[in-house]
Parts: structure tokens; sequence; C-alpha cells
């Protein structure tokens, strides 16, 4: 019998921790040896682990054949040195310091982490973090559960069975609710993958068992959400899992029913705030898709025609790809792999004289999601050309997307309009590498579209109905923080704003962060964080809620100036941050030098 052995102990020297997955039964030092590892215990993930183990070794093959290159580059053209160059920042800094096998990870500008480690740096040299810490709460995590969650936190993985078929026909109808902007499968779709599970006949094979997991997950997921149940939570992640087992099969074919089962996975790994799959599954997707060539019109017509369908199936396909793969890039600041250029596909039902609402509604969502991808690329990746008109043209373009929003049937997709709107808006008027010197008109943007989202995420908090993922910690950190960079920043939006109304924001912004990061340890660092900002702010700029009769900064414009000179954004479109997407998972940070220095960590 092979000896048992508890992870992350490696099954050849017992001794060294697995970094990437607790599951792998072998260190990256005793498999750069040659030593071949061996699975003491059953995963129902192997098959992701070997895949991940190759890309691992792919992507350290291709890190030397990087590390050669630029050795022949530097010895091409020689480098100034960091003495002659009196503009160097930080930023700038790090990334002569992060090699890419020191950070693997990385974020781009249109992340906003450059933007947020600036505004840090600001507020640090200008005294709004030396307001006293003495009535911030601790960081301790609250461990108090319900009676009714107690039950739910025995392990419900034991029992994997799919349902019968009745129940599984209406747990698609609440998958349904959460697949609206982007329609991944219709219901006649999933009829086809229930004939086969429950046919009796052949097996049903790995999509169509993939797909009935993934809807299953889905539900239960929502469910357990929605109320409270931890044993639902506990079956969807069980359910999740069995299906990421499949994920080395399905990568095995390049068909329409595979790039739809990718599509079902990556749905539920972004409404989990802990799941660090969601590159590598749009990865695979984006091959599968590339590989049919379904960016085109030419592929939709070849892939219809060749597995017989219609082609609303694959524009749907690609399209919600395509919606997702922006909504990550840009989260992460990452180069899109597909660019807009190349893209001549149209979006799906325009043709038809009868489009439905619901496919109107998640049109209008790729719509934005394209226009986002433009302003990443012509302001934050700088591959398009930027012109002094682009930005009041683009805005132009949104506010009438804005006012062309199909009037749909339901408050949260309402509400999620308004929301992405109102961010896109600070995307466009924050300082960017495009724009590194916004005006006062579009910090005036920005201030208002950030108090139009805290106000929205705080109605939605009072509701109960807070979506709990990483993205959105990520952008609400964003939008708290541009908020109180535009009032920083300038002196008359500060002279003209309702201090009692920004006041009540910091005070709803917290209350969010903290329900949001309640048992989260690394998201409870931004909560704290933003508590000494606003606190800070408070204490510099106001009295009891009013704007101080001697403000005690003068020259305003040329504190701005100041951080400009400081940050030097046009240089962030490739800043390397070693604690990227990490800090958002709930892992400990290898490097806390984002933070500006010591008197930020509280």
């Amino acid at each position: 019998m092979a000896e048992k052995i508890t992870p992350p102990a490696c099954t050849k020297c017992k001794t060294h921790r697995v970094k990437c997955d607790k599951a792998q039964p072998i260190c990256g030092r005793c498999r750069r040896l040659g030593h071949q590892g061996k699975y003491p215990f059953r995963n129902p993930a192997a098959a992701y682990l070997s895949y991940a183990t190759e890309l691992e070794d792919e992507i350290a093959q291709l890190e030397v054949e990087l590390e050669r290159l630029k050795a022949t580059d530097q010895g091409i053209h020689q480098t100034p040195s960091l003495t002659d160059s009196p503009q160097l920042t930080k930023a700038d800094n790090r990334e002569d310091k992060t090699s890419p096998k020191e950070a693997a990870r990385y974020l781009g500008a249109s992340s906003g982490m450059a933007f947020i480690e600036s505004a840090i740096s600001l507020a640090q040299s200008q005294g709004i973090l030396d307001a006293p810490e003495d009535d911030l709460l601790p960081l301790e995590p609250s461990t108090i559960l319900s009676p009714g969650l107690v039950e739910g936190l025995v392990d419900s993985r034991q029992s994997l069975a799919i349902p019968p078929r009745d129940t599984m026909r209406k747990l698609f109808d609440a998958f349904d609710s959460a697949q609206w902007q982007y329609h991944i499968i219709e219901p006649a779709e999933f009829d086809v993958y229930l004939d086969r599970c429950y046919s009796g006949g052949n097996p049903p094979g790995t999509m169509a068992t993939a797909a009935l997991h993934l809807v299953l997950a889905t539900a239960l997921h929502l469910s357990g959400k929605s109320e409270g149940n931890m044993a639902a939570s506990n079956l969807a992640t069980a359910h999740h899992e069995h299906a990421m087992g499949m994920l080395g099969s399905i990568n095995q074919h390049i068909t329409l029913e595979s790039l739809q089962v990718l599509l079902l996975l990556l749905l539920l790994s972004m409404f989990n705030p802990q799941k660090p799959v969601i590159w590598q599954l749009l990865g695979s997707a984006l091959r599968t898709a590339s590989g049919m060539r379904l960016h085109t019109e030419e592929g939709i017509t070849t892939a219809a025609s060749s597995f017989g369908v219609s082609e609303d199936l694959p524009r749907r396909l690609f399209w919600s790809l395509y919606s997702m793969d922006r909504a990550v890039g840009n989260t992460l600041g990452r180069p899109t792999a597909l660019p807009d250029l190349s893209i001549t596909c149209q979006l799906p039902g325009v043709a038809s004289p009868n489009i439905s609402l619901p496919q109107m509604i998640a049109n209008h969502c790729f719509l934005l999601r394209r226009m986002q991808s433009e302003v990443a690329d012509t302001l934050y990746q700088r591959i398009s050309d930027y012109s002094i008109d682009y930005i009041p043209g683009v805005q132009a373009r949104l506010d009438a997307w804005f006012r062309d929003i199909p009037v749909p049937n339901s408050d949260h997709v309402v509400e999620w309009f308004h929301h992405s709107y109102y961010n896109l808006c600070m995307f466009i008027h924050r300082p960017s590498p495009a724009n590194p010197k916004p005006n006062s008109d579009d910090l005036h943007r920005c201030f208002e579209a950030a108090s139009r989202v805290i106000q929205l995420y705080n109605r939605l908090d009072r509701r109960g109905n807070i979506d709990t993922t990483w993205m959105a910690v990520h952008w609400l950190f964003l939008v708290a923080v541009t908020q109180l960079f535009a009032l920083w920043a300038d002196e008359n939006l500060r002279r003209e704003a309702d201090w009692v109304r920004i006041n009540d924001d910091f005070q709803s912004s917290a209350m969010i962060f903290s329900a949001m990061t309640e048992r989260w340890k690394s998201g409870r660092r931004m909560l704290r964080l933003y508590r000494r900002l606003s606190k800070g702010t408070l204490a510099r700029y106001t009295h009891m809620g009013y704007l101080n009769a001697n403000p005690p900064m003068n020259g305003s414009e040329g504190k701005r100036e100041n951080f400009i000179d400081m940050t030097d954004m046009a240089g962030l479109n490739e800043v390397a941050i070693d604690t990227d997407i990490g800090f958002w998972l709930d892992m400990e940070m290898a490097d806390n030098s984002w933070m500006v220095n010591a008197t930020l960590h509280g």
C-alpha cells in the first residue's frame, strides 16, 4: 500500500511545500531533478493538476528563452543607468528589479493598481495617512456562525450523483438567471445533454456529463449564496471540482460543445472569489474558439455547417467568451489575445427581425465590453492612436449606449447596467498612460461616477445582494480610491462638495468592505487601509463634516502636478507588480511593496 502523506509534503523529500497547489505530490525542486511523484491520495482534479504542471514546465522554458533574448538585446542596445534617469519612478524601479521568474503574475495599467499605488503615495506625502488610528476596528475576522449554518459544514462531497431529469430541468431555470449577460446555453441545447444522460443507451460522454455537473453546481452556488446554505455551497464546490477533473479530456476537442463547457466552467469560476484558475480557463477557451475561427464570419458559417447547428450558437459562444475575456483582462490590466480589429463576427440575433429581449440585453452587455476594450487599448495599452478629442468622443458614445439600454424585467439587470456605466466613466477619465494629467472636468466626472457606484453598492448591501467575487472587491476598492483621489487633487471640487454626503459614502464603503471581506484576511487589509485614507481625508480637509476655513493644502493644482511628476503615469503600461491577483485571492502576500512604506500597514 502506498505510504499516506498529508499534503503539502513532497512525496520525494517529505519537506518542501508545494506552493501552487496543496494536492501536488512533488515539489518544484524535486520535479526539476527528474524525480517522479505519485498521488498517495485521491483527487478529483488530478487531470487538471497534470495539465497545470505541463503548463508550468512550458512557462519555465519560455522564461529561459526570454532571459536569453533579453541578454542578447542588452548587448546590442546599451540601457541607460538608473542615475541618468531623474524621472524614474517607484513603478519603474520595480520593473527593473522584477524579473519574469520573480513575478510570474502581472498587472498592467488598466487594472488600476498602478493608479492606486500612486494615489497612496500622494496620500502619504501630504500627511493624509497621519491621522491617529485609535478608533479603527481590529482586523480580527468574525468566527460566529448561525446554528443553521453549522450543520452545513459537513462535507457533502460523498454524493455527486446527478438528480432526476425533472429536477435538473428545474435547476436549469435557476441557473439561467446567472447567465443573462452571456446566453451560453439555451434550454433546447440543455435538453440535448439531458437526452444523452437519461436515455439509458450509450454513455453520455464527457461534454454532456460536465455540462450537467456545471449547471447543477451553479444552481447550488446561487442557492447557497442567497439562503446561506453551506451544505449547498459545499456540494456546488464538489461538482465544480468534478467537472474540473474532466478538463484534460475537454481540451482535446475543438468543438462548439467543448467551448460551451469551458464557458460554463468560466462562469462558475468567476462567481468564486478564491478560484485562481480563471486565466488558464480563458486561455483554453480562446484557443478553442480561435481554432474554429469564430471571430470571423467565415468561421461562424463553417462551424454552424460542420456541427449542424444554427449560426446563433457559435455567435453566442464567441461573444460570451469575448465578454469574459475583456472583463478579466481589463481587471488584470493584461493585453488582449484577440485584437478587436481582427473580429468580424456579428452579434447574435442582429439579423433577425424578432430578436428576443434577453438576447438584446446580452448584446448590450457585449457592446459595453467592446467599448471597454477599445478604451483599454487606447488609454492604457496604447495600442490604438490617441488624440485630444478621443475622451470626449468615447464619453459621448458611452452616454448614447446608456440611453439605449433595453428595458429589462428585473432590478438587478438595471443596477448592473448603471454600475458598468459609471465604472467605465472612471476608466475613461482617471489618470492613464495616454492621459496622465486629467483636467478638472475629468476629476469631477471621476468623483461623481465613484459616488454613484458607492451609493449603488450601499443599496445592494441593504438588500443583502452584494456580489463577493474577486473582481467585485477589486473594483470597489478602485472606486473608493478614485473618489478620494479626486478630492485630494482638485481644490474646487473640495470646496463645492457636500462633505456630509461624502462622509456617508466613506461610512458606506467601509461597511461594504467589512461585509465583503469578513472572513478574507487579504481583503481586510484593504478595509483597514481604506479606513485610514478616508479618516485622514476628513481630518485634513473638514471639521464636523464641513470644509475648513483655512485648508492646510495650498496650491492644490501644483500638488496635482507633483503627483503626476512623482508617478510618471505615462510609463505605467508595463508595470509588473509582484502582488497581483494573489492579493485578491485568499493568500498571503509574497511582497507588500505596493504599499508605500511600513507606516501604511497598520
